[in-house]
């Protein structure tokens, strides 16, 4: 997945990324893989900064990575406060539950926004129930549905 992400990144960015090399050869550079890369090392920080907030046990982080959503009883209210921390610091989600959509939606390449954005409709919860609880629901249907624009759009990898 995060190779076909870094590879429509750099197909996007490939008209502008042409650099010269020492020798006068033209290499290719991906200036959006470095962003790219840049952006994966931010949200491991904030992962890592949320289970120290919120105490949860990082095995219990380690098994809904892994799709593995069935945690203990008294794991359940942290992996959701956890969730709900991860996506405030990456800046898509407020502390009421409110999804930013619009700032999610411009950090996917403009060719893939649509499909995207019918992808969070889906995952965002209708019911009105704690924010800690929406930010669980969206992480787990959007790592279900298994997005190419995981860490993009849910913070989550």
């Amino acid at each position: 997945m995060i190779k076909y992400i870094i590879l429509v990144a750099c197909l996007a960015a490939s008209l502008n990324s042409l650099d010269k090399v020492g020798d006068g050869r033209r290499v290719k550079t991906c200036r959006a893989s470095t962003k790219f890369r840049e952006n994966q090392a931010k949200v491991i920080r904030y992962q890592m900064e949320c289970v120290e907030q919120t105490r949860v046990d990082p095995d219990s982080i380690v098994k809904i990575k892994k799709n593995r959503w069935s945690l203990p009883q008294n794991q359940d209210s942290l992996v959701k406060e956890w969730a709900l921390c991860v996506l405030m610091k990456s800046g898509i989600m407020t502390k009421e539950g409110v999804y930013k959509a619009d700032i999610a939606l411009k950090r996917v390449p403009a060719m893939e926004r649509h499909i995207v954005e019918k992808q969070i409709d889906k995952c965002l919860t209708p019911k009105p129930v704690p924010a800690p609880e929406i930010a669980y629901r969206f992480i787990k249907c959007f790592q279900r549905h298994k997005s190419n624009h995981s860490a993009t759009v849910s913070a989550f990898q």
